[in-house]
């Protein structure tokens, strides 16, 4: 009981790479790495009735190396049943240790890397109940930790289309049902629920796979492009009709510029079709001008079904009475 070592197997060579004399009659805290692991292992085995499965610690092998064992150990017995001493085994998992510390270098490493980007990153599980969310999803969505683990991704994602104010599809979900990377389509709000801000977001998911390629999860991801979606509504506005939401007529004088030039170089060829609209002033002076823009939505509507979308269709900028439409 005092750490004597009586009796070993052959086997120690092949771990500590002494032969059974070399060790005989040394004390085994000798061949601690640490010594406070020594006392650790007494500790252990008195808390736990004189029974330890899987000690982890480390021991010095003949060149002076440490070597990560995991050891099992009881208290022996005499007929008296009075303890004599201890008796177990030990197993080199020197290269198990290594592997698991290397999978939690990467995993720290992917955990910093994850909460320094500014994209939000959600992990689920196949039936789309949360598990991760990094730093910047957790602010965006507006929950910590403990509020969303289990839940599913559309209980605490508060995302709507910016048009229709519907509610898009689980992208989780859908990415496990196609078997493969999906794009919510449509313009995209997210809504914090405390705060009540808004931002634009595009949301990409993707299915996770293992080793056999079955889907063990999905990561999902969201960008703001709240300030380039507005730089985009700006220049939108800018070259088109507020009304009809056509080309205006700066950007197809723009437009037709650029065709000119085109086919000055290049050979090609365009058309250009003025479509006038007849007795469209009637209109406005007997049903009113809302009537009038009623009409001219309409027929922007129609327009953008049958022409193809290398043409152009403006309205021409003159007062509403005598708007038409251009091609």
């Amino acid at each position: 009981m005092d750490g004597k070592i009586l009796w070993i197997t052959p086997s120690v060579r092949d771990i500590l790479g002494y032969n059974s004399k070399e060790v005989l009659d040394k004390n085994i805290k000798d061949y601690y790495f640490e010594g406070n692991d020594y006392y650790r292992f007494k500790q252990e085995l008195l808390v736990n009735n004189g029974v330890l499965h899987n000690f982890v610690t480390r021991l010095i092998n003949k060149e002076g190396a440490s070597i990560w064992v995991s050891a099992n150990c009881h208290r022996k017995y005499d007929d008296k049943h009075e303890v004599i001493g201890l008796e177990g085994s030990i197993r080199d998992i020197t290269m198990l240790k290594k592997a698991q510390d290397a999978l939690f270098t990467e995993k720290e490493n992917a955990q910093v890397t994850l909460a320094s980007i500014a994209d939000g990153v959600i992990r689920t599980s196949p039936n789309g109940a949360i598990e991760y969310m990094n730093s910047a999803a957790e602010k965006a969505v507006g929950v910590k930790h403990k509020d969303y683990v289990g839940k599913s991704l559309m209980e605490i994602f508060n995302i709507v289309d910016e048009k229709t104010l519907g509610t898009p599809p689980d992208p989780s979900r859908l990415s496990v049902e196609k078997g493969k990377s999906v794009m919510l389509p449509g313009y995209l709000q997210l809504t914090h629920p405390f705060y009540n801000k808004k931002q634009s977001v595009e949301v990409i998911a993707s299915p996770i796979r293992d080793s056999d390629n079955s889907i063990t999860g999905t990561v999902v991801v969201f960008h703001d492009v709240t300030e380039s979606r507005s730089l985009g509504k700006m220049t939108y506005l800018a070259t088109h009709d507020s009304l009809t939401e056509l080309i205006n007529r700066r950007e197809f004088e723009r437009r037709t510029s650029q065709a000119l030039d085109n086919a000055r170089s290049s050979k090609e060829n365009h058309a250009l079709c003025y479509i006038d609209l007849d007795n469209f002033k009637a209109i406005n002076d007997t049903c009113g001008h809302l009537a009038g823009e009623e009409l001219l939505k309409q027929l922007t509507t129609r327009f953008n079904t049958v022409v193809r979308t290398s043409a152009w269709i403006m309205p021409r900028d003159t007062p509403l009475a005598n708007r038409v439409l251009w091609k």
